[in-house]
Parts: structure tokens; C-alpha cells; sequence
């Protein structure tokens, strides 16, 4: 089973996205999902850490 969502942050490589989740978002699905989560859209230098405060990559994987 898997979960597919929206980028992170805004993008100019994919041009069809119609909103960002943003962190909130992903926050939410950090905290309530039980699958293995992978974030990714506009994640920069800039916003990685405000990423890697939501543990989306400890969610599922060892």
C-alpha cells in the first residue's frame, strides 16, 4: 500500500502541481500515518532542517 501526495514546497520542476502540502501538512501525515513516508518538492539547503524536524525520515524505515 502506499500514499501519494503533493510536493512539499513549491517547484519548477513539476510544473502540474496544483498547491504544496507545506510543512503543517506533512507534519500531519508524519503523525498519523502508519506507512512509510518520503518527502520530496522544493526541498532546498534553505528548508531541509525544517523538514527533518517533522522525523519524515525515521517514519518507517530503520
Amino acid at each position: 500500500m502506499s500514499l501519494k501526495g503533493h510536493a512539499i514546497f513549491p517547484t519548477p520542476t513539476k510544473t502540474d502541481t496544483v498547491y504544496a502540502w507545506g510543512i503543517n501538512s506533512l507534519t500531519k501525515v508524519v503523525k498519523t500515518s502508519k506507512l512509510p513516508l518520503v518527502a520530496i518538492g522544493g526541498i532546498n539547503k534553505e528548508n531541509i532542517q525544517t523538514v527533518a524536524k517533522t522525523h519524515v525520515y525515521k517514519k518507517g524505515y530503520p
